[in-house]
């Protein structure tokens, strides 16, 4: 397997760097890529993490499957980007210094911004070697993703990937917004799956846990690490149709129930509250469903996403 102008044989372990760009300081920008290719030959496996430098439990994912070589397979080739995006990283961010998104950036141009260099480099050094792909996020600024894996059609192997995760939650998406690693995958026929757990800046121990079983458990459905046999495990609720519950005065928010819990139409699920005692307004559900997504910030405004709930 040769990648980024290196030979990498059966059996090896390598770590690269793939060179992107230089700052204006002339400071080089390259971002790390681990190998781990087993003596025998099998599909490879495309693992990122840290598309938005501010996506922390994903780079976590990976960091800790490395560190203890339980990514290393029986058969076939994983390819890992802990940190894809470097420059945000640094600072901690989702986008790059100039405010590009580079979730919003594929397929990229070489000649391109700094975002579409790196989107470019991806698409055209290390996208060609992937079979499969499995993308880790979490959600942006105080939205608390329950871990949840999000697949669309375009690649029939996308479903049989996500349920061979099986995260609590597996959601349907029809739409791939323009830019996006996973359009340009689906565009290619690669199937791919998108990891979505925690908030950003933070590390949460559970998200962590259960993104590194549904990474393992891929390999396995793949056949890239023995199977460990029937496992008592909860199946994944599949949810079809989504909705954003909003808030509808600007104040303080008061949740009221869990992450991950069934709700009826109707429940109470929140108070927006003055912060000067003068009003609480009630915050119902729409819809019957699971909530897979709490917005954790103390204070919202008017027309913020509270509760993102989920049905089939």
């Amino acid at each position: 397997m040769e990648i980024l102008n290196t030979e990498v044989e059966p059996g090896q372990k390598a770590y690269l760097e793939m060179d992107v760009a230089a700052l204006y300081t002339r400071t080089r920008i390259s971002v790390p890529v681990i190998i781990e290719r087993a003596k025998d030959p099998g599909p490879t496996l495309l693992v990122m993490g840290g598309i938005h430098g501010d996506e922390v439990n994903g780079i976590e994912i990976i960091r800790r499957l490395v560190f203890h070589e339980t990514m290393r397979p029986s058969c076939g080739t994983v390819v890992a980007l802990p940190i894809v995006n470097v420059m945000a990283f640094l600072n901690l961010s989702r986008k790059f210094a100039d405010g590009r998104d580079l979730n919003r950036s594929f397929p990229g141009n070489k000649n391109g911004s700094l975002a579409s260099k790196l989107a470019n480099s991806i698409t055209t050094r290390i996208v060609p070697h992937a079979d499969y792909v499995v993308d880790l996020h979490t959600g942006s600024d105080e939205k608390f993703n329950y871990p949840q894996i999000r697949f669309d059609d375009s690649h029939e192997e996308n479903l049989l990937l996500a349920k061979a995760f099986n995260a609590p939650f597996t959601i349907f998406t029809s739409s791939q917004r323009t830019g996006s690693m996973r359009r340009m995958l689906g565009k290619k026929g690669i199937p791919v799956i998108v990891f979505e757990g925690g908030k950003s800046r933070s590390i949460n121990q559970r998200v962590v846990d259960k993104g590194m079983k549904g990474v393992l458990s891929v390999m396995s459905y793949l056949g890239m690490r023995p199977d460990e046999g029937p496992v008592t495990r909860r199946r994944s609720k599949m949810i079809s149709t989504t909705k954003w519950v909003r808030s509808r005065s600007s104040g303080m928010l008061q949740p009221l129930v869990r992450n991950g819990a069934r709700v009826e139409k109707g429940d109470l699920l929140a108070y927006v509250n003055g912060p000067y005692g003068q009003f609480q307004k009630k915050v119902n559900s729409p819809i019957t469903g699971y909530v897979f997504c709490v917005n954790e910030a103390p204070v919202v405004y008017k027309g913020d996403g509270l509760f993102n709930i989920g049905s089939n």
